[in-house]
């Protein structure tokens, strides 16, 4: 008996999430936003404005009259149930040890050997109950920017890919494949009162002890795997306005083109194949916008408030699902001087579920920590107020040399891992 479909099936799920899975969070992956928790609101600068707050670009330092980031680059993965670890033990382990069992079986039977076959595929069974209830999530994402800041009126063009993709198994053959360890006991027991008869079974040959069940068309699990990439184009454009001479009122907006690309992978374990991914895609032109404001107060105050993607979009996959984002509202705060960048952002309202996630509304606190102008030191935290055992840290470092800079970052939770890399140029 060949159970090598089940780890297929599982290996599945996972190949079509890394092989294809881009991100679209609220922020972007630029590094310094990921080391301080995920904060840009208030503190996004030429390099990043277009993805956290446009208003930005009119209030950011004042040193920077040209900014140029290519690549920016970033990965996340979310695997609460930790299904890398189980897959992991099914191939190297449990799936081995099995086809180990049944291979000593059918060179010598004997009840021992019979019970050895058991034995695994009851452990082979319990790692695969462990994986259905489990869930991942993959991010990816990559963007450029070329940006202007100015005061009066500041403008960037940038281009991104994000999306978000999970997967998930589901697993129907448990009471299957324990029946199937029921009969290979029951012969056992059989063979030890009368040799070379085996009790009558489903799935035994009663002569010889042979295992009769055939995976690949008796087994009926399958996987899921859902997703939306958007490749965006956007051209922002941002003022400031001074009041009353203290306080400096910025507004911005990025008007983009969307190209959305969905997903929705279904598929029996004897049918699963990543070659025949592109029949469960379909793509979509749109047009979105962000909005946002900033607010430059005195002794190194800022604030702003962004709306991202203000119009709510639909998207039918192929399975006649709907994958639907929404706008997303949220607000920042600031403080900084020459040496030190504190900042604090809050979601306002919840982010919807793309996949087979759950909703989030982030938290996000981070500081900035700069050592002679060249290194920038950089920690912070992201919770979620919905999913309260979500937290993460993460840290990074920034070097500027000359104009030039390549920043990085990386975050870490028991659940979530993430890095991130940028190089750029600022004049």
């Amino acid at each position: 008996m060949n159970l090598k479909p089940l780890l297929l099936l599982s290996s599945t799920a996972l190949a079509i999430v890394t092989s294809t899975a881009f991100a679209q969070p609220f922020n972007s992956f630029d590094p310094r936003s990921m080391a301080m928790g995920g904060v840009g609101v208030a503190i996004a600068d030429p390099a990043t404005a277009p993805f956290f707050n446009p208003a930005m670009l009119a209030i950011a330092r004042d040193e920077q009259d040209f900014s140029l980031e290519l690549p920016i680059i970033g990965a996340r993965a979310y695997d609460p149930g930790e299904m890398e670890d189980t897959l992991d033990r099914l191939q190297n382990s449990s799936i081995l040890a099995l086809e180990q069992a049944i291979t000593d079986n059918n060179a010598a039977l004997t009840p021992t050997s019979l019970r050895n076959v058991a034995s695994s595929l009851t452990a082979v069974n319990n790692d695969m109950v462990a994986l259905g209830q489990e869930k991942l999530q993959v991010e990816l994402g990559a963007a450029m920017v070329i940006s202007i800041p100015s005061d009066t009126l500041a403008m960037a063009v940038s281009a991104s890919s994000w999306n978000v993709v999970g997967a998930q198994l589901d697993y129907t053959d448990s009471a299957l494949v324990t029946a199937l360890a029921t009969e290979i006991n029951d012969c056992a027991d059989a063979l030890d009162l009368l040799p070379n008869t085996c009790i009558a079974g489903t799935y035994v040959d009663t002569t010889t002890g042979n295992i009769t069940f055939d995976p690949n068309t008796q087994l009926t699990s399958g996987v899921a795997a859902r997703g939306v990439q958007l490749n965006e184009i956007g051209v922002s454009v941002a003022s400031k306005f001074d009041v009353l001479g203290i306080v400096g009122l910025a507004v911005g907006v990025t008007p983009k083109m969307v190209e959305a690309t969905v997903y929705d992978y279904s598929a029996n374990i004897n049918t699963a194949d990543t070659a025949n991914f592109d029949d469960v895609v379909t793509k979509q032109n749109g047009f979105n916008m962000d909005v946002g404001v900033g607010i430059k107060l005195p002794l190194g105050f800022r604030a702003g408030l962004v709306a991202k993607n203000v119009k709510s979009e639909e998207y039918e996959t192929v399975a006649n699902n709907i994958i639907e984002t929404k706008a997303q509202l949220r607000a920042g705060v600031s403080h900084q001087t020459d040496w030190t960048t504190v900042a604090l952002d809050v979601d306002l309202t919840e982010n919807e579920a793309i996949s087979f996630e759950d909703e989030s509304q982030q938290v996000a606190i981070g500081a900035e920590f700069s050592v002679l102008n060249s290194v920038k030191l950089r920690a912070g935290y992201r919770g979620d107020t919905v999913n309260t055992d979500r937290g993460i840290l993460s840290a990074g470092v920034g070097f500027n040399l000359l104009g030039a800079h390549i920043d990085l970052a990386y975050a870490k939770s028991d659940d979530e891992v993430g890095a991130s890399m940028q190089l750029g140029f600022a004049f």
